[in-house]
């Protein structure tokens, strides 16, 4: 660490000046340390060093002297490995910055609002972006594999780097600061004897628990899709209404289009879509406002070659069940 910040404090940085001043007090430690290096480029010199460390006890001498030494200025030496601890960071961040296809700073405001054009997901190799208003609690439905789930998690990284490493992967983004809960990958336990329903009951529960007079950003994916239509749109919209009356904002996802119909009138509405062609479907990943205009399951059956008697009992099972609501 000596070595290393000695090194360093050559180059021009902010804390130069406070690095050399307390590598000064360690000056002597480079010289002991080298008792504790085998000698691989010369191997007489090694041999003659190993018997002069056997005599004098130079190993055990120069680790007295540094004990001490650390101990007497355990500040100093703090402070060395904080600022290497905070370049290190710095360099990577830089290095991640490099390699970003683009990114801004953000703004962070007062009010209760997000605001970003062009925002992407980092771990995406070929991301589409879009650009949202999320000034208002949000349900986004639309197409299997659509890209909602998708969007929850662009927006919801992209509140945790900005408060954390300055940097949002978007041309223009602003935010108001704040906490971060998220509902998007459950599983159920065997081992606990724990349900899907239940599982995601137990993780929503804890973020109404959790949250407080500060912003609070929520994210929960395909809510409560762990039970029966019924129950999900009764319990979902309990959700949603005890929390329009909390310092939050929220971003659901759902399949169930009685859900967004019943919730329309205090959450504004996006979806996704997808198009069928040729007996592919493609999928523009851009985010659209309003209520879900298509679906697409059954035309996902037809690409994996289901039997046609399948895909024939379903077009017609939903047909009646959607001229029934």
């Amino acid at each position: 660490m000596i070595y290393i910040g000695k090194k360093i404090s050559r180059y021009s940085f902010p804390q130069k000046n406070q690095l050399k001043n307390a590598i000064k007090e360690f000056s002597l430690l480079n010289i002991f340390g080298y008792t504790y290096k085998p000698n691989v480029e010369f191997v007489d010199m090694g041999v003659i060093l190993e018997y002069l460390n056997f005599l004098f006890l130079i190993p055990i001498i120069s680790h007295a002297y540094m004990v001490n030494k650390l101990k007497k200025h355990n500040l100093k030496a703090q402070s060395i490995y904080d600022i290497l601890s905070e370049l290190e960071a710095a360099i990577s961040i830089l290095n991640y910055e490099i390699a970003l296809d683009y990114f801004c700073r953000p703004t962070f405001s007062t009010s209760k609002e997000l605001t970003a054009k062009q925002i992407y997901h980092p771990l995406l190799t070929e991301p589409v972006a879009n650009s949202i208003d999320f000034k208002e609690n949000i349900l986004i439905g639309g197409d299997n594999a659509s890209g909602k789930s998708t969007f929850l998690r662009t927006v919801a990284v992209n509140i945790v780097l900005p408060q954390s490493i300055n940097i949002a992967l978007a041309n223009e983004f602003s935010m108001q600061h704040g906490n971060i809960f998220t509902l998007i990958k459950v599983q159920d336990s065997i081992s606990r004897g724990e349900s899907y329903f239940m599982a995601e009951s137990r993780i929503v529960k804890s973020i109404l628990d959790r949250l407080n007079n500060e912003q609070n950003y929520i994210f929960l994916d395909e809510i409560f899709r762990g039970t029966n239509a019924v129950e999900r749109i009764g319990v979902a919209i309990g959700i949603m209404q005890w929390l329009n009356n909390h310092n939050c904002l929220y971003m659901i996802s759902t399949h169930d289009l009685n859900l967004i119909e019943l919730a329309k009138d205090w959450n504004e509405t996006y979806h996704f879509t997808s198009s069928f062609i040729n007996n592919k479907i493609i999928y523009d990943y851009k985010i659209k406002s309003g209520k879900p205009q298509t679906s697409n399951a059954v035309n996902i059956l037809k690409t994996l070659s289901y039997p046609s008697e399948v895909v024939t009992v379903a077009q017609d099972t939903i047909k009646i069940v959607n001229s029934n609501f």
